[in-house]
């Protein structure tokens, strides 16, 4: 299937036709320098004299910038510049899908906060979802001018009963994971299926989203060994009782992707300010304004 820049939508339906006009609208692009080659990045950009702060804002393993626009658009009426990059690998930029390793990852989003930095004035917010979460806390960790960050989702795959949890080998992913890092180490660019390693199914309560999702090429379905080894091995460099950056943890309440127990755990294990939100009545994925709304808020 050829990978297409227009593909994202065809989640009008979910996002909403105005909504999507909308981002065409407001969204301009470009591209900066980062670990393993350019990253292209979606800016929603404010009036200089009128933006409260800047965002940055990451996307998870099954999407892309463009993907969420439909945050990005409520912050940025809100008053913030937002910056969504896409994550090497991932929506509009080149080279092989879903090909990244982690340290890679946290360069593009200390990259993306450089580039704010140049262009805008103000304080500087990060934000992630889903996987996007966790990678915003390491990204973070070497921050520490950052105002506040937000993690839609946390989590550490390091805790083997989060492994077991959310995966979708289960009880064998533990054994799997030397597996994993001796094939890493052979055949580093081999891909394989991502429903091989994280649930598609629980990632929205719509199953025609999911299906649609599946087909999106720009949102890697397809991951590599040394992308699914490095994820799995992943540290922070600052551990969370030590971590000072006030955060805000928001969790949806029916989450079956990443069940709310275990963003409540690590936000628990938070030594910074913090604050805690559940979104009521909502999968992972949050596909309805009441819903973004009440996340954005």
């Amino acid at each position: 299937m050829k990978m297409t820049r227009d593909f994202w939508r065809n989640y009008s339906p979910w996002f909403g036709q105005s909504v999507v006009d909308e981002i065409e609208r407001t969204v301009t692009e470009t591209w900066i320098d980062s670990a393993g080659g350019r990253i292209h990045l979606d800016i929603y950009a404010r009036p200089s004299s009128a933006a409260i702060g800047t965002v940055v804002f990451s996307h998870g393993i099954a999407g892309y910038g463009r993907m969420v626009g439909p945050f990005a658009l409520r912050l940025w009426k809100r008053g913030f510049n937002v910056i969504c990059p896409d994550l090497a690998g991932y929506g509009f930029n080149e080279g092989k899908r879903g090909d990244w390793i982690w340290p890679q990852f946290v360069s593009n989003l200390l990259d993306s906060l450089t580039h704010a930095h140049e262009r805008f004035d103000g304080p500087q917010f990060l934000a992630g979802a889903s996987l996007g979460g966790p990678l915003a806390y390491h990204a973070a960790c070497h921050a520490p001018h950052l105002s506040a960050l937000a993690c839609y989702c946390l989590f550490d795959y390091r805790d083997a009963r989060f492994l077991q949890e959310v995966s979708t080998t289960r009880a064998l992913t533990p054994l799997l994971k030397p597996i994993i890092a001796a094939s890493a180490r052979f055949i580093p660019t081999i891909q394989i299926p991502t429903e091989m390693v994280v649930t598609y199914r629980h990632i929205a309560e719509d199953p025609k989203f999911v299906t649609l999702l599946r087909r999106d090429l720009c949102a890697g379905t397809r991951i590599t060994l040394r992308a699914v080894n490095s994820m799995l091995r992943a540290v922070p460099a600052i551990e969370y009782e030590q971590f000072s950056t006030p955060t805000l943890v928001i969790q949806p309440d029916a989450d079956r992707m990443i069940p709310p127990n275990w963003s409540r755990l690590y936000f628990d294990r938070l030594g910074c300010e913090k604050a805690f939100a559940e979104i009521p009545n909502c999968g992972h994925w949050t596909l309805f304004p009441t819903q973004l709304d009440f996340a954005v808020d």
